[in-house]
């Protein structure tokens, strides 16, 4: 059984819930659980070497979610018992990507296309577990698929512990607003928890979702990047309580921490690559463009060091 505790989780993010990324979510907001990025169950299930970012988990990160993604049962099964040698309190499998490579081997989104499938692949994984399982999810949107009821009420009878709902369609972008209706519909369809996701921002929306979803806890994603603390920010105003944001010396602290963890997990090459990416999040309302300019021709730690110290006054 899932408990939840601030009712607000960090969502999978491609490219960026690797172990550091998730142990500073948990020091300065503590979701009630974290996920990795999306892993192959073939690929663990024929021992493709795997990319330590990928299974690495720090000691002192908070409950962490290991997402999975296939559509075999037996390889399925096998990748669930391995990743508890890794250390899961959670497992998800992963029913809402819509890229193509991952639809066109079946996986993801695609599972939505046959709840009858999508039904024994997740009793597969709860025969071998006993940790909670949950499955994340699209909804039907302003296509004509109709399978909003079908894939939850299967989800809930092949007693998975929690659904995540993402509000779009798999073929819709974030251009377009997320349907809280289509939340709101499996949330009256079945008696496991729904966890809500899309477009979580900030408090505001955070009450949104809540008020006309009525989900049990929200999911945020993109909007955690850069802003650890955005969890907190929300558990604390939702509560009524003022919430003081981290300093612009803070936030430059953070950052750096954040890189010298991942050149430590990945290499400083490796590292100083994902620092570019990594920095608009960071300097979003902080700093002037003139940063991110920068950020773009570092060639080692100790450069970004003083950038960052120059343009967050540390």
């Amino acid at each position: 059984m899932i408990k939840f505790n601030k009712k607000i989780i960090q969502a999978p993010l491609a490219g960026y819930s690797c172990a550091p990324f998730r142990k500073i979510a948990w020091q300065w907001g503590q979701p009630d659980f974290c996920y990795t990025e999306m892993l192959s169950a073939k690929n663990i299930y024929l021992k493709v070497p795997i990319k330590k970012r990928y299974f690495f988990r720090d000691p002192v990160e908070g409950p962490l979610c290991v997402q999975l993604a296939g559509n075999e049962a037996e390889i399925l099964a096998f990748a669930a018992e391995k990743i508890i040698e890794w250390g899961a309190d959670l497992i998800d499998l992963n029913c809402g990507c819509p890229v193509p490579k991952i639809r066109k081997k079946k996986y993801g989104s695609k599972l939505l296309a046959d709840s009858k499938h999508l039904y024994k692949l997740i009793r597969a994984i709860k025969t071998v577990v006993k940790i909670p399982v949950l499955i994340k999810i699209r909804v039907d949107g302003l296509s004509r698929d109709q399978f909003n009821c079908e894939v939850a009420k299967a989800i809930e009878d092949a007693e998975a512990d929690a659904v995540t709902v993402h509000g779009r369609h798999w073929t819709e972008g974030y251009e377009i607003p997320v349907s809280y209706q289509d939340i709101a519909e499996i949330k009256q369809t079945i008696s496991i928890p729904v966890i809500g996701n899309g477009d979580v921002s900030d408090t505001f929306s955070a009450k949104k979702m809540f008020l006309q979803t009525g989900c049990d806890a929200l999911m945020i994603a993109r909007a955690s990047v850069g802003q650890p603390w955005i969890f907190e920010q929300i558990h604390q105003e939702l509560q009524g309580r003022t919430f003081t944001k981290p300093t612009l010396v803070e936030i430059g602290d953070i950052f750096l921490f954040h890189i010298k963890e991942l050149t430590m997990l990945e290499g400083e090459s490796s590292s100083l690559l994902q620092a570019r990416k990594l920095a608009k999040y960071y300097a979003r309302g902080q700093v002037d463009n003139d940063f991110l300019s920068q950020v773009v021709t570092i060639g080692s730690y100790q450069e970004l060091q003083e950038i960052v110290k120059r343009f967050f006054i540390i």
